[in-house]
């Protein structure tokens, strides 16, 4: 039995090496995202709370002006395992989802492919993509995408079974994943030249009707409450971008090769480095490959990256303002549909080129890899080593509960606001009160009552001052020069928040110092006069 998995799945358990990396080279496992950390993981804790009888647990966020049902996970099944320890659970949906990824696209592709030595190595990159998409945090769609692909494409009755695995992997999927599911009909025309069947159609109305039940939430938020702050937003571009821009930006997204304008071993260069070795291979692959199916997949690939510069052009903008309701939607997630794209056209071209299925080996293990190597080389290469560096991508060192539970018990009961780069969201998973943090949702009344708070300092720092009045999820109080900061203190105070936390010194007449603690790094705790 062991014998013949192991013959059928060659490369299953190359999807949990990084795990393996992880514990030899830090002791603990490393996450690579930090939206993850700084949102995500703190919502679901927020959830688990929630669950748990804290009727009130969102009001710990923003001055209390965030409302439970604000969080769009609120009602999906998955989310209530959050009950139990967030840490745990996390890694529970992270290792569920490599193998659900895994099996997804292994499913898929027997109906492509014999070989299983190529279908097991492509089902192992497909997982091992997982991560370019933020693995299973928000749900489980991209992790089962094949195996819905599979049903679509593939399945022409369906048994109970099936139909229980839509609903299911529908009330477990982010709204703004799985709202492109439809453009798989013109993938379906394309392949099987049909227009769609009875059962597609209510395939589709199935997958649908269940990926906005679990979002209702939001959707009464948007009818019954105040404007949220994603009305005020700026999508796309405020300028014209000339054709030779539109070019370069197709041509660096196309062969994935943007990394190379980011300082070494930082979040892109980590995202981005091996997906541009796998690129440059289909790139060059495709030419000595004359197969119809792998010219369509890659006409599809650059048909992304088309929509993605128009998400960013001046007509997507004209158009977002005169429908406001658009800017409620991140039309970007398009993108992460090419881990699907890019792992069928690796078991295509490996299919007809087998002798290079190594290149794919090597990319499978350094994607799992590429988690720990940002840590890795700013924990042990001079060259990039950071002063009182630590691993921010793990939950211990990240979250920092020895330190923020001495100020949890300074502050007690009383709203704090964190000076950048103090998380504070960090404070949220401590238990504490804030008036600031990253949030996708809240309202837009708010967003002008914190403006105030940091308007001047805004004006120090006119990219800042553009990402909070045109985007403003990051509701933060960014300092330039401490020795003279321009926050205004006694704004905050009347907006509720009574001390301050902050990784550097500040020099104010408003403050007082009343703690200095010393851990890993240095953290000031004052009180607003």
């Amino acid at each position: 039995m062991i014998n013949k998995f192991i013959c059928n799945h060659p490369f299953f358990f190359f999807i949990f090496f990084s795990y393996f990396f992880s514990f030899l080279f830090f002791g603990k496992l490393t996450l690579f995202y930090i939206d993850k950390l700084d949102s995500e993981i703190v919502y679901n804790s927020i959830l688990g709370k929630f669950y748990k009888g804290d009727w009130n647990a969102a009001n710990i966020f923003l001055n209390g002006e965030i409302k439970i049902y604000y969080l769009r996970r609120l009602l999906q099944p998955f989310s209530l395992l959050y009950v139990f320890d967030v840490e745990f659970i996390y890694w529970f949906h992270d290792l569920l989802g490599r193998i659900l990824a895994y099996f997804s696209f292994y499913i898929l592709s027997k109906k492509i492919c014999k070989n299983f030595f190529l279908i097991s190595l492509s089902s192992a990159f497909y997982a091992s993509c997982l991560e370019i998409v933020q693995g299973v945090i928000q749900g489980y769609f991209f992790a089962c995408l094949p195996y819905l692909v599979y049903l679509f494409f593939f399945k022409s009755v369906f048994k109970i079974k099936h139909f229980f695995a839509v609903v299911f992997l529908s009330l477990n999927s982010d709204i703004n994943s799985g709202i492109f599911f439809s453009l798989i009909f013109l993938l379906y025309f394309v392949f099987k030249k049909k227009f769609l069947s009875l059962k597609n159609f209510f395939f589709l109305f199935l997958f649908y009707f269940f990926l906005f039940l679990p979002h209702i939430n939001i959707f009464y938020a948007l009818i019954y409450d105040e404007p949220f702050h994603r009305t005020a937003m700026v999508r796309g571009s405020m300028t014209p971008v000339s054709t030779i821009d539109i070019f370069k930006i197709f041509f660096f997204n196309l062969l994935g090769i943007k990394f190379f304008f980011e300082t070494i071993f930082n979040y892109g260069f980590g995202l981005n480095f091996f997906l541009f070795i796998l690129k440059i291979f289909f790139f060059f692959s495709i030419f000595s490959i004359r197969e119809k199916k792998i010219f369509i997949i890659y006409f599809f690939i650059i048909i992304v990256y088309l929509v993605n510069i128009f998400l960013e052009s001046r007509l997507f903008y004209d158009i977002s303002n005169a429908i406001a309701f658009i800017k409620l939607f991140n039309f970007n997630y398009i993108e992460k549909y090419l881990i699907l794209l890019f792992s069928l056209l690796s078991l295509f071209i490996l299919n007809k080129i087998k002798n290079y299925y190594f290149v794919l080996i090597c990319v499978v293990l350094l994607f799992q890899v590429s988690p720990s190597l940002t840590p890795f080389a700013k924990n042990y290469f001079s060259y990039f080593k950071v002063e009182n560096y630590r691993n921010y991508y793990t939950f211990e060192d990240y979250y920092l509960k020895n330190t923020y539970s001495k100020i949890k018990n300074i502050v007690k009961d009383n709203r704090v606001m964190s000076i950048m780069w103090a998380d504070p969201m960090v404070a949220v998973m401590n238990g504490i009160k804030t008036v600031d943090g990253y949030h996708n949702l809240y309202p837009l009344s708010y967003k002008k009552k914190f403006y105030k708070v940091i308007e001047k300092e805004l004006e120090q720092d006119q990219k800042f001052k553009d990402n909070y009045l045109t985007w403003g999820s990051r509701v933060y109080a960014p300092i330039r020069d401490f020795k003279n900061p321009k926050v205004n203190f006694l704004e905050a105070k009347k907006l509720g928040a009574k001390y301050v936390i902050s990784k550097e010194i500040i020099y104010s007449n408003n403050l007082y110092k009343v703690a200095e603690l010393k851990d890993k790094e240095i953290i000031y705790v004052y009180k607003i006069k």
